[in-house]
C-alpha cells in the first residue's frame, strides 16, 4: 500500500524511564513505517528526562501536561498530534516491529471514522497496574 495517510504516535510517560528510550527506537526503525511525528506526553516532572531522551529523535516533540493521569496523557497527545491517523501507546509496552504499519494499513482501508486496537502484551499482565492500563488503553 502507497497511499498512507500521515501518522502521529502519541507515547505517553509518567516515568520517562529507560523503557521509554526502546519505545522510541522501534518507532524509528527503518524496518518499519515510521510515524512522521511521535510526541511524548509527560507530566510535569518527567519533561526534563523525557526532553533528553527525546532529543536523539528529529522526529519526537515533548508535550508536557500537568496532571500525571494516563487519560489526561493520551489526551494531550491526541489534541497536538498533526496526524490524520494517530496511534496511541505508552512506555511500558514496546511495539512489536510493523505494529504500526499494521495499523495504519487497517486503518487506511475504511471508509469512513476508525479505530484499529491490537494486542497488549505485558511481561506482568496478572498485575493489577496492567490490567487497569489495559483499560485504558482502550
Amino acid at each position: 500500500m502507497t497511499d498512507l495517510p500521515s501518522v502521529s504516535v502519541v507515547v505517553a510517560t509518567t516515568t520517562a524511564g529507560p523503557r521509554l528510550q526502546a519505545v522510541l527506537e522501534r518507532l524509528q526503525a527503518t524496518d518499519a513505517l515510521c510515524p512522521d511525528e511521535t510526541l511524548v506526553v509527560a507530566p510535569e516532572e518527567a519533561a526534563r528526562p523525557a526532553s533528553a531522551m527525546a532529543a536523539a529523535f528529529p522526529a519526537v516533540r515533548v508535550v508536557t501536561v500537568a496532571d500525571p493521569g494516563v487519560p489526561r496523557l493520551y489526551g494531550a497527545g491526541l489534541a497536538a498530534a498533526r496526524g490524520r491517523c494517530v496511534a496511541m501507546t505508552n512506555d511500558r509496552f514496546v511495539p512489536q516491529p510493523g505494529w504500526l504499519q499494521t495499523l495504519v494499513e487497517s486503518a487506511a482501508t475504511a471508509s469512513g471514522p476508525t479505530v484499529v486496537a491490537g494486542a497488549i502484551e505485558s511481561p506482568d499482565a496478572a498485575s493489577a497496574a496492567s490490567a487497569i492500563d489495559r483499560a485504558v488503553y482502550y
